[in-house]
């Protein structure tokens, strides 16, 4: 009997177990959001482990193969700082030779390979500390993602973490010396724009409880991990002050698109906000429907791209579903965008395109590749992806960020006029002489005409 009675003890601790787990898990009682947030970091550092194993270098794609340089092609742009310049994205262990400390943050170069002007990671600033504070100690793995260059050789860089939970990190401008400006870690992310006046619109995330229900409706989306990213655009002054919030998310499900965002891809990061740019008083004429400082944004994860009301928020315009985990939208100006379509593209030529879709009939044109782009190019980037445009907008610099290389193309033939391979000397991080481990290709976030280069030839400040 006393056996009998303490199986059923048993029996009973257990189902009353069992019950209560269930129940923390759904209405978060105590001790559920500990161990929650404990398997959330303990899974992002599960990831930073597999890749120390790995033994590349952070960011590093794979390494090169043995006898291969960083350089690009020929180019019948001229070399110097009379032509234009290009301003390339690094990071630690990047072009080491004109950094040795750490890497290079960003450089400027020309096509040749010539490098003009540097900005070097430094080891402690700006996000020594956050390192910490996420549980994870190698600033290594926090990276540059977007860039801007202010005419006097300032550098404002939106940073992303590497295995960190929220990915998100935040803004901080340098001076053309590398020296820190100011920082924000408001969790800023991918690419953002700076309008005339100096303000700044970037995304960021905030992290809200799962599960979320579409206003107005009986639907939820349900994140399994309880956590789900809200994608915000933050406006911050030149001086990195945040002086408006705008909810992506909250725009979409005021302005009737819940139904859209049922769609997501990924109930934890339904939107996946990944560029925000704006429309300048001199393009607006050419967008009847639409004003100056209206917001072009990219959510990869509906495969949409909208246009926000620059004052109201109000969703003004989207595409959905005419491209895939779609990139990097640009006002094209004759009331059409352009944008990198990561995954909408010909297999092919390699799975990627550029496309250009016209505002008012959603009419879809294939820039590139052209008919007769030969396959062995491989256009494609499966995630990421960048355009930058130059002042005519007749040229493009396009990254393929997990490939490691930068493609510059004329939009209006389709012609190939520059390509650039982004391997780095590595070896004194590996600590080896092997050449199967001194080079090493990393991807790239981004590549910049700079179309005024004035500042280097300015004196000393």
């Amino acid at each position: 009997m006393e056996r009998l009675s303490l199986v059923l003890f048993i029996v009973g601790i257990s189902f009353f177990s069992y019950l209560y787990g269930v129940a923390s898990s759904r209405f978060g009682l105590f001790p559920y959001t500990i161990v929650r947030d404990a398997w959330l970091g303990g899974k992002a550092l599960h990831e930073a482990w597999a890749n120390e194993l790995d033994r590349k270098p952070p960011g590093s794609i794979a390494f090169a193969e043995p006898g291969t340089m960083a350089g690009g092609a020929p180019s019948d742009r001229p070399a110097g700082p009379d032509g234009d310049l290009i301003l390339m994205t690094g990071g630690p262990y990047m072009l080491m030779s004109e950094c040795p400390e750490l890497g290079c943050l960003a450089w400027i170069m020309d096509r040749a390979g010539t490098i003009y002007h540097t900005w070097p990671v430094d080891r402690t600033e700006p996000w020594g500390e956050v390192a910490q504070a996420d549980g994870f100690s190698q600033i290594d793995d926090v990276y540059p993602e977007g860039l801007h260059l202010y005419d006097n050789g300032d550098l404002l860089v939106s940073y992303h973490g590497r295995d960190m939970f929220p990915y998100s990190v935040g803004l901080a401008k340098f001076d053309k010396y590398g020296k820190l400006l100011w920082k924000n870690r408001a969790f800023n992310h991918h690419w953002f724009e700076v309008d005339e006046n100096g303000m700044i619109y970037a995304p960021a995330h905030e992290v809200i409880d799962s599960p979320l229900t579409i206003q107005g409706t009986n639907r939820q989306i349900d994140c399994e991990e309880d956590k789900i990213y809200e994608d915000v655009i933050l406006v911050l002054s030149p001086d990195g002050v945040i002086t408006r919030r705008i909810s992506v998310l909250q725009s979409l499900l005021d302005f009737d698109y819940g139904g859209l965002v049922f769609l997501t891809q990924d109930a934890c990061d339904p939107l996946h906000l990944n560029d925000v740019r704006l429309l300048t008083e001199e393009d607006a004429p050419a967008y009847p429907e639409l004003s100056a400082g209206d917001m072009l944004v990219s959510l990869r994860n509906l495969n949409t791209m909208a246009v926000l009301d620059g004052d109201t928020a109000r969703v003004k315009w989207t595409a959905s579903g005419l491209t895939l985990r779609q990139h990097a939208p640009r006002y094209l100006g004759a009331n059409s965008i352009l944008a990198f379509d990561n995954e909408g593209g010909p297999v092919d030529k390699g799975g990627s395109r550029i496309v250009k879709i016209d505002l008012a009939s959603r009419d879809v044109s294939t820039l590139f590749p052209a008919a007769d782009t030969p396959p062995e190019l491989n256009f494609f980037s499966k995630i990421a992806g960048h355009i930058d445009l130059d002042a005519s907008r007749s040229r493009a610099l396009v990254s393929l960020t997990m490939q490691g290389r930068v493609l510059e193309i004329d939009l209006r033939t389709g012609d190939v006029l520059w390509e650039y391979d982004h391997i780095q000397d590595v070896g004194d991080y590996m600590g080896s002489q092997a050449e199967d481990e001194r080079f090493a290709r990393f991807g790239i976030n981004g590549a910049y005409y700079v179309e005024d280069a004035s500042f280097l030839r300015m004196r000393n400040r």
